[in-house]
């Protein structure tokens, strides 16, 4: 039995390492002694490229011992393996197999054994990590293992839950575009001599034959896939081959030019997409026995989400995103200004827009912050948890590795509920939602986006068959947090907030960063949103802004320079109704002047939960 390895240049012979010098790399020692060559070998190695040294040192480290607590050591052997098929003829590149297996993502332990083959020697490898180092996860590992599957080194998977789907949609996510047929005419010439279109990447003299073909005209059809190796490597030129008058090549070293060439636009630019999505995008996919693919946050701190079925009906657009997709279980979210980001991640010959890469590697990079900003929001939460909260991960949803933000479905706004049903909220809805915010206070955290744009109400389910199923007790949930700001992150000083929610002088608070402003620019957007969901009629009658959207009020909502007598009495008959009679007076002259009045105690003590309208 011998293993053949690829000679470095064709002057030489491939060398071959036998039955002996196998044994003697698996029981060597040290890497030293794995490597140690005799004094022909080490010429050979030096004057004509051979690898000799380079194999012996990979077969070292697949065959070393491997401790049980070292996950780098997993990732090392792929690695070598990787290295190793590199070194190996090509024509015996078969006597290289390979079976993992992995335990299920999720899961803390990793556990991955394989079976290595070199033609007739097979030899087995067993390791485990209890548990992965902080800075690992199974997705790096199994990127890691992916690289040695590639070009069908690794043979063989063996199955195991999740692990199976999860390399096979990597593999997907990773198979290299087929070169499209270049057919152009003379004008196209003129337009390949911009700049903008090569990256550094690319040289002049690949440049060069690209241009050169195109004012000849004398381009070729191809469409075999990107070789990691360039095609004339491997390939001797046929006797009957005409040269081009154009550019001098034949059309299979054209060929062999242009597959370069478009593979180093290809690496770079798929390289600056991944640099964006490598900072921001933390999730790993997984695909179940149907094909639904799974988004699954290795951190726990999102649920399992998957991408929504169905393209909504009517277009839904908020200020910065609009609704992409939406069925009963999750929604999809694209930036209104997102066309462009699509074309650059998906067109596979378009140029790189710098300015899109950048705004994509903002948006995760922000998501990495809104993660670690939520998770300091749910140790202030009762019991350190969103186990029954009104604040959900879910529904605040993540981006995916194309900038879209995907949620759990929460339902409809307070306001399109109220504006569609006709019907007002229960007061008991918003409990929790007011606990959760003095929880937040208490703690320094503070929402500045409060509005019922930004509140989720859901009265009932719909079942496989239609039907809808009344849930219990149903209650407003927070989404769209991402202006909170916490002890941790985010500034104080910024200006923020739905102009109906807030006055000119709570808004300059915000601005200055006064944090008791702050709290009570909170307080009165809940409040205000409260009250509006659970009366219709101050919901359709009673205005929150002077002429436009634009024009805050100087003064809250109760300041008779805001509201005519009328609208005033309407609000203080559904006050009566709504707070305690102890706190009404304090609640009324904060609905005047909120920066003048703050309330003395939070919204959830100053309700009366038990009213009935």
């Amino acid at each position: 039995m011998s293993l053949v390895i690829r000679s470095g240049i064709n002057l030489t012979k491939n060398l071959t390492i036998d039955q002996k010098q196998l044994d003697t790399i698996k029981n060597a020692q040290s890497l030293e002694e794995a490597t140690k060559l005799g004094f022909i070998d080490r010429i050979m190695d030096k004057l004509f490229s051979r690898n000799k040294a380079e194999v012996h040192k990979q077969l070292y480290f697949l065959f070393q011992e491997h401790s049980s607590s070292s996950a780098e050591g997993i990732i090392q052997k792929a690695q070598a393996f990787d290295r190793l098929t590199q070194l190996v003829d090509r024509k015996y590149r078969s006597s290289l197999t390979m079976s993992v297996t992995q335990a299920p993502l999720g899961e803390q332990s990793h556990k991955v054994s394989f079976k290595f083959k070199l033609q007739e020697l097979p030899f087995s490898l067993e390791f485990s990590c209890s548990n992965l180092p902080e800075e690992l996860s199974p997705k790096s590992v199994a990127q890691q293992w992916l690289k040695a599957e590639q070009g069908k080194h690794l043979m063989l998977h063996c199955p195991c839950d999740g692990w199976q789907q999860l390399m096979e949609q990597f593999q997907q996510d990773s198979e290299e575009v087929i070169i499209q047929m270049y057919q152009t005419n003379l004008d196209d010439a003129a337009t390949l001599e911009s700049d903008t279109v090569y990256p550094d990447s690319i040289s002049e003299e690949d440049k060069s034959v690209f241009q050169e073909m195109l004012r000849a005209n004398k381009t070729e059809l191809t469409t075999s896939k990107l070789d990691q190796i360039d095609l004339a490597e491997d390939t001797q030129e046929s006797p009957s081959s005409k040269k081009s008058q154009a550019h001098g090549l034949t059309p299979l070293e054209a060929a062999g030019k242009i597959k370069k060439a478009y593979r180093n636009f290809r690496e770079n630019k798929e390289a600056a997409i991944e640099d964006a999505r490598v900072k921001g995008a933390k999730h790993a996919v997984m695909t179940n026995k149907d094909g639904t693919r799974y988004f699954v946050d290795p951190n726990g701190l999102f649920p399992m989400m998957r991408r929504p079925i169905y393209r909504p009906s009517q277009e839904v657009t908020g200020a910065h995103s609009k609704l992409d997709r939406a069925d009963e279980q999750y929604v999809r979210f694209t930036h209104v200004f997102e066309s462009n980001l699509d074309q650059t991640l998906t067109d596979p010959i378009g140029d790189i827009d710098l300015h899109e890469i950048g705004r994509l590697e903002e948006h995760l990079e922000q998501q990495d912050y809104f993660a670690d900003a939520l998770n300091e929001l749910k140790h202030a939460l009762p019991n350190s948890s969103f186990q029954g909260r009104s604040i959900q991960a879910g529904m605040q949803g993540f981006l995916d590795d194309q900038g879209r933000r995907i949620a759990v479905n929460g339902g409809e706004n307070t306001k399109q509920f109220v504006d569609r049903t006709n019907t007002s909220i229960p007061l008991q809805a918003f409990h929790i939602a007011c606990e959760d915010l003095a929880s937040a206070h208490k703690h320094g955290i503070y929402f500045r986006d409060i509005k019922n744009e930004n509140l989720l109400y859901r009265d009932h389910q719909v079942g496989s068959n239609g039907r809808k199923i009344p849930i219990e007790n149903p209650k407003v949930n927070f989404i769209d947090l991402d202006e909170m700001y916490t002890p941790n992150y985010g500034s104080a000083y910024r200006r923020c907030g739905a102009e109906p929610y807030m006055t000119t002088e709570l808004l300059a608070g915000k601005e200055d960063g006064d944090k008791s402003i702050i709290e009570s620019a909170d307080n009165y957007a809940m409040l205000i949103s409260l009250l509006q969901s659970v009366s219709v009629t101050i919901m359709k009658n009673i205005p929150t802004y002077s002429h436009s959207r634009a024009d805050m009020f100087e003064h809250g909502i109760l300041h008779e320079e805001s509201n005519s007598a009328e609208h005033r009495a309407m609000l203080n008959q559904v006050l009566t109704q709504v707070i305690k009679p102890e706190h009404l007076e304090q609640v009324q002259n904060f609905l005047r002047e909120p920066t003048e009045y703050p309330l003395e105690n939070p919204l959830d003590k100053v309700i009366n939960w038990q009213a009935s309208l």
